[in-house]
């Protein structure tokens, strides 16, 4: 019962969001932690281990992680997919983007791409949204410091990549908060994610 009051103590939650979500892509910018392939996946695994062992501290059940679709819910996704690669695609235009093919020819990143942006999905929205909310009830409030953070990370890997994360952070995050699940998260995170390495966002080394 202490530990679960601790973890869910304000302040000391903030601690643990710093140091899980701010700290690690400050020390990669500043070059404290190596910007390689390697580490980023190590830093991406160990971030998600500290959240499983808080969602574990706390009796976390699987419906706190994936609730039952509300009706609709796979048209929403479905819907915002499809914008979000339009808006992707405008965005590559504008920035000016080389189409980036050599990401196929890459087995490391193909054969732990899911994996990857099941990590994303489970840490910043699952995770970091109901911490979040325990702050406060306001959309907009949640939205505005998820994006923050969420867009601020994938700083380490481009300006372009920031930029268009900026905006898909707000719509991840609305979604998410309108229709809560995990595996249909999951779909469009990664359908969205490979469509930016596609289109050379950003380039896994």
């Amino acid at each position: 019962m202490k530990t679960k009051a601790l973890l869910r103590n304000k302040a000391f939650i903030i601690f643990y969001l710093v140091i899980i979500f701010v700290a690690p892509p400050v020390f990669i910018g500043l070059e404290i932690i190596p910007k390689t392939p390697i580490t980023n996946l190590i830093t991406l695994i160990g971030c998600t281990l500290g959240c499983l062992a808080i969602m574990t501290a706390e009796g976390w059940k699987w419906e706190d992680y994936d609730t039952k679709a509300k009706e609709g819910a796979d048209m929403y996704y479905l819907t915002f997919t499809l914008y979000g690669i339009i808006f992707v695609i405008i965005m590559k235009e504008i920035l000016s983007l080389k189409v980036n093919l050599e990401v196929l020819n890459r087995p490391y990143f193909l054969a732990l791409f899911m994996p990857i942006c099941f990590m994303q999905v489970l840490t910043y929205n699952v995770f970091l949204i109901k911490k979040l909310m325990i702050f406060t009830e306001n959309r907009a409030t949640i939205v505005f410091i998820r994006t923050l953070i969420f867009s601020g990370m994938h700083l380490i890997f481009s300006f372009e990549f920031f930029i268009i994360c900026l905006f898909g952070g707000v719509g991840f995050t609305y979604v998410y908060l309108a229709h809560p699940n995990i595996k249909r998260m999951w779909f469009s995170h990664s359908t969205l994610n490979f469509t930016v390495a596609l289109l050379g966002a950003f380039s896994p080394q």
